[in-house]
This record gives C-alpha cells, sequence and structure tokens, in this order.
C-alpha cells in the first residue's frame, strides 16, 4: 500500500516537472522569435543606411520620398510614407520558411529646416528622412520588431 501511495506521488510530481519543462521552452523559443525579429530589423535598417550612403541608384528612393506629399486646407505639404526599393539580403535568403520573419521597410521625408546654418540661403538644404524596420511574424500576424532610423543628407535646395 506505501509503495503504491510513493509511485503515484512520484508519478504526479513527474507529470508536473514535464509540464514545466514543456512551457518553459515555449516561452524560450517565443524569446528567441522576438530575439530574431528585433535583429533582423536593426540589420535592415543598417543594410538601409549603407545602401544610401554608398549607391547613387537609391537615391530614387529619396527623391521619390521628396514627392509623396499632399497638400492640406493651409497649402502645407504633408508627406507620406513609401515602400523602400531595397531588398532585404534577409529576404533573399528564405524560400517558403513557415517560421521565417518578413521584413519591409518603409521612407517619409520629415521635411527640412528653413535654414541651415553654414550654407547660403538657396544654395545647400538639409534634407531629413526617417526609415521604418518592420519585423513580422507572417505565421502568427505578429509584429516581431518596429524600428526607426533618421538619417540628414545634404543637397542642393529645390527651386
Amino acid at each position: 500500500m506505501i509503495s503504491l501511495v510513493l509511485l503515484t506521488a512520484i508519478t504526479l510530481i513527474s507529470i508536473t516537472s514535464l509540464q514545466r519543462t514543456n512551457l518553459q521552452t515555449r516561452i524560450i523559443a517565443n524569446v528567441q522569435h522576438s530575439e530574431s525579429g528585433f535583429n533582423i530589423a536593426n540589420s535592415e535598417l543598417d543594410e538601409i543606411y549603407l545602401t544610401y550612403i554608398s549607391d547613387s541608384a537609391s537615391t530614387q528612393d529619396l527623391s521619390d520620398a521628396l514627392d509623396n506629399f499632399t497638400l492640406d486646407a493651409n497649402d502645407d505639404k504633408v508627406f507620406h510614407e513609401q515602400d523602400t526599393s531595397i531588398v532585404s539580403s534577409y529576404t533573399t535568403k528564405i524560400n517558403n520558411d513557415p517560421h521565417s520573419i518578413s521584413v519591409s521597410s518603409k521612407l517619409t521625408h520629415t521635411g527640412q529646416p528653413p535654414f541651415t546654418s553654414g550654407y547660403s540661403q538657396g544654395g545647400f538644404s538639409t534634407y531629413r528622412f526617417e526609415v521604418q524596420a518592420d519585423a513580422d511574424a507572417p505565421s502568427s500576424g505578429y509584429n516581431l520588431s518596429s524600428q526607426v532610423m533618421g538619417i540628414e543628407l545634404i543637397a542642393p535646395s529645390s527651386i
């Protein structure tokens, strides 16, 4: 009788510890997935920054962002976000992986100061842009990470 009681107690303790181990494993997997999303979004921002700085072909994105606006009731420009033309190196590495993370990036022109010190009026101006990178888990529909980076470029002022 005593051995049956001990056997039952040991069985219950074993089942409880297995359930806790399973829960901890799922928690760790979710944390790792979130960390992967953060790192991928951060890498996307780095890749975009290096592309805009080093690749003259990507200036079309910046030019398009300057032209992507509407006028509000006061005839002020309201700039809108647009997708970047940069294809993430992470996106090119995955093929139909159900556990993959999708990455997208948006570019927005955030305006220019009325006068930039150190430059002549009407000569050069500082253009401010904001790039947002989102890492999503398509299988669950969750946003794992959303990161924003600002970029300032000095270029001839628009007429």
